[in-house]
């Protein structure tokens, strides 16, 4: 998930247009630059990812 908002190459592969996003394309593209991930992980890391940005979020609001 960082190296996608890193990378602009891989963000552009998997917003192509023409494909379909899901998430066995998005392991294959992840497999092709050299990450080894299941789907599975993938689910747990977008878990993970929102949790983290709720939290942040979270304490935002209650320094407000």
């Amino acid at each position: 998930i960082r190296e996608v908002r890193r990378s602009d190459g891989l963000r552009r592969r998997l917003q192509d247009k023409n494909k379909r996003p899901d998430i066995s394309r998005i392991v294959s593209i992840g497999s092709e630059a050299g990450y080894d991930f299941t789907e599975e992980d993938l689910r747990a890391a977008f878990r993970h990812d929102w949790v983290m940005r709720w939290l942040q979020q979270q304490h935002k609001r209650d320094g407000e």
